[in-house]
């Protein structure tokens, strides 16, 4: 898999959404779930500059074709994270101006441990643009797909329409982390077993370190839920075990497990695709 950076430098651009009628958002219902999912998909796009910011001190960033990508991915996100911000109080939902400065002032001294590790550890570690890339490949997908479940759990219109949207975006976004991680992981052996110790011993969900672990299993099982959730679950997996020396991590699915564990759900580890009703 190849990535056209130069492409994606000139033609990439803001989220358009001039054309959606909010007045239509209140008139459909959202489940409860469906808000609380969304509050929490905005606070991790509108945080995304932040995470940016530990970025930018890593030796990961000495790489031009990666810093080129990021100063568009972090623009791009942060029209998703405004996207969410309008659709809820189009519904009717009460969305603080400061909520993003209220979110990164809940993380405190972290924030400068976790900017610390980075910057040494980039450094340090040959491998580290490698396991930074597949997190964000891995991040990526679960994030797209876990938008395609959001849109299926709320069957609300304009919903839809706003989220495909952000999900052609996404998938874009996938493509960069994923066929540069590719490329890092391909020839070398030695990058391949870090980047696989990584993902299996220290890898947590996205947004999660932002959010609590259970604020993120209630996430995962509102849109993970479920045979044709644990389906979606199984493919994200597939994406990333389809990685050089990553077959098998099973990393979402164990994710999953914790989160039926964790609120007394029966398991749905044993649904295969065809319990799946079409």
């Amino acid at each position: 898999m190849t990535f056209e950076i130069d492409r994606y430098k000139w033609s990439s651009k803001r989220l358009m959404l001039e054309d959606i009628d909010w007045d239509e958002v209140p008139k459909h219902h959202l489940p409860a779930d469906a808000i609380e999912s969304m509050l929490y998909m905005m606070d991790i796009e509108t945080h995304t500059v932040i995470f940016l910011s530990e970025l930018l001190v890593s030796k990961a960033c000495m790489d031009p074709v990666i810093t080129s990508f990021l100063s568009i991915w972090a623009y791009e996100e942060m029209y998703h994270g405004e996207a969410f911000a309008k659709f809820l109080r189009a519904y009717g939902v009460q969305v603080a101006e400061d909520r993003p400065k209220q979110v990164r002032l809940q993380e405190g001294f972290h924030r400068a441990t976790s900017v610390m590790t980075v910057l040494f550890g980039s450094y340090l570690l040959p491998f580290f643009p490698a396991i930074y890339l597949t997190i964000g490949a891995t991040n990526e997908l679960t994030t797209l797909t876990g938008y395609q479940q959001l849109i299926r759990r709320s069957r609300h219109p304009v919903l839809t329409t706003m989220v495909a949207r952000i999900i052609k975006q996404e998938r874009v976004h996938y493509a960069f982390y994923r066929s540069q991680a590719e490329r890092l992981m391909r020839d070398s052996e030695v990058t391949r077993r870090a980047v696989r110790w990584v993902m299996t011993k220290r890898f947590r969900a996205v947004g999660e370190g932002v959010k609590s672990a259970e604020d993120v299993d209630h996430l995962a099982l509102f849109l993970f839920g479920g045979p044709d959730g644990r389906t979606a679950v199984r493919s994200i997996d597939d994406g990333i075990g389809r990685l050089p020396g990553l077959d098998g991590v099973n990393l979402l699915e164990r994710l999953l497990d914790r989160a039926e564990s964790r609120f007394g759900v029966p398991s749905t580890r044993g649904f295969s695709p065809l319990d799946v009703a079409v």
